[in-house]
């Protein structure tokens, strides 16, 4: 149990339920499979156990505090996670501790963390990540995008390995609504955050206040759904070259792969996977369909179209409005932050669309781009104790990706937030949209 502190400063309360969140989740998984690697470019599950603590303790403790945290030796094993390339091999498997000394490390971060609450908050530098608890609400971040992280590793083990509990079970269903096209005017774009100009923490890359001019374009109204999918596999698209990026043919070829990672065949014919369960794919045809964006790009081409860009997603779901940090009433009532364990059938939840038409633009899945992950104009990498944040994945091989799944948390669906994934990984959970030139 985590121990309680009795401030009322909102950071640390968050920062508390948090913890419990976290805990709730690794107590999904059967004790003796936290040491697997669900996913091969990943570390074992165990990792993340101590990753969580030891971002918290070398944010706050040496990067506010400036002096040792209660355990350094696991601050540094348990410091830096993957970035997961399948061409460059299967990362080398880290030594860990066994388990309860992992969660012993945990607990006495935590401890320790909030002993010095107040010495953390009473930090003053010219360093704006100490003020207004900012560090703190970093770390929180940290932890639940972790939290999403942890759910597509663990949707890779087999069912019989994890029990229900924070996750609950799958809702099948077909679609509820018809899918439309429909004509985006050209508009005016107003991005990124003036640092000064806010108490909320925002991560680097959403900084940069800025106008771009968007040109109009037709987009469907729904996302892809398994049965939109299933056409485009039938019709032999996964054997035509002519869908595909190089990059993507040659991710096909190289894995053999013939239909999204979570459809199985059985003798029954043909399942997909949920955290939970394994579902006929009749029965589960209104979802929208979870794939790589290479997958996602191929789909788009084979239907005449291509995926949307970052900034087309972001008019729709703005208006053109600047972007701010707080949370909008769009994700209030969105498939977010835990309130399903899976995907939901397109069209559940209607109030979550635009006066266009266009729905679902959060929630129910991470929306894939066309655009490579980059920075806005004066990039500044102000987080002086995670300086890579972003930086280190302005390579060309990620893609923007908008909107957030049932596994995202409230605060990470704030309308400026950006978020990416290399274009062949294909684990998170993701949906697209076909778009069109005007």
């Amino acid at each position: 149990m985590t121990p309680n502190i009795t401030t009322t400063r909102s950071h640390w309360q968050a920062l508390q339920a948090t913890w419990d969140r976290s805990d709730a989740l690794f107590e999904c998984v059967e004790p003796d499979r936290l040491y697997e690697r669900p996913v091969q470019l990943r570390h074992p599950l165990a990792f993340y156990v101590g990753h969580l603590s030891a971002f918290a303790s070398n944010m706050l403790f040496q990067g506010l505090l400036g002096y040792g945290a209660p355990d350094e030796r696991l601050d540094h094993l348990f410091a830096f996670g993957i970035d997961p390339d399948e061409t460059e091999g299967t990362p080398e498997s880290l030594t860990l501790p066994g388990f309860d000394e992992i969660c012993a490390y945990r607990q006495g971060v935590r401890s320790a963390l909030l002993k010095n609450a107040d010495a953390i908050d009473a930090v003053e530098t010219d360093d704006i990540m100490s003020r207004d608890g900012r560090t703190a609400w970093m770390v929180l971040e940290h932890e639940v995008m972790h939290h999403e992280t942890l759910l597509y590793l663990m949707h890779e083990l087999p069912v019989e390995f994890k029990r229900p509990g924070l996750v609950s079970r799958a809702k099948p269903g077909p679609r509820l609504v018809q899918n439309e096209r429909v004509l985006v005017p050209a508009s005016a774009l107003h991005l990124g955050v003036d640092l000064e100009s806010t108490d909320d923490f925002v991560w680097d890359n959403e900084l940069g206040p800025h106008s771009v001019g968007v040109p109009s374009f037709s987009i469907d109204t729904t996302p892809v759904t398994i049965q939109d999918y299933r056409v485009f596999i039938d019709s032999g698209g996964y054997r035509d070259r002519r869908w595909w990026t190089t990059e993507g043919w040659e991710w096909r070829e190289r894995n053999a792969i013939t239909r999204p990672k979570d459809w199985t065949d059985s003798n029954r014919g043909l399942k997909v996977r949920s955290m939970l369960e394994t579902h006929p794919i009749d029965s589960v045809e209104g979802w929208p369909v979870c794939v790589s964006q290479v997958e996602a790009h191929a789909y788009a081409a084979w239907k005449g179209g291509r995926l949307p860009t970052e900034n087309e997603l972001r008019l729709i779901r703005n208006g053109g409005a600047p972007c701010h940090p707080g949370i909008d009433d769009i994700s209030k009532s969105a498939a977010l932050d835990f309130r399903v364990g899976s995907p939901m059938p397109v069209g559940c939840q209607p109030d979550t669309g635009h006066h266009l038409g266009v729905r679902e633009l959060v929630g129910n899945g991470w929306e894939w781009t066309s655009t490579v992950f980059a920075p806005y104009p004066g990039f500044n990498n102000y987080i002086d104790s995670y300086p890579g944040y972003s930086k280190d994945f302005f390579d060309g091989k990620h893609y923007a990706v908008v909107g957030g799944s049932w596994a995202t948390d409230l605060r990470l669906a704030r309308p400026g937030l950006r978020n990416w994934f290399r274009a062949t990984y294909p684990y998170p959970f993701t949906k697209f949209r076909v778009c069109y030139d005007a």
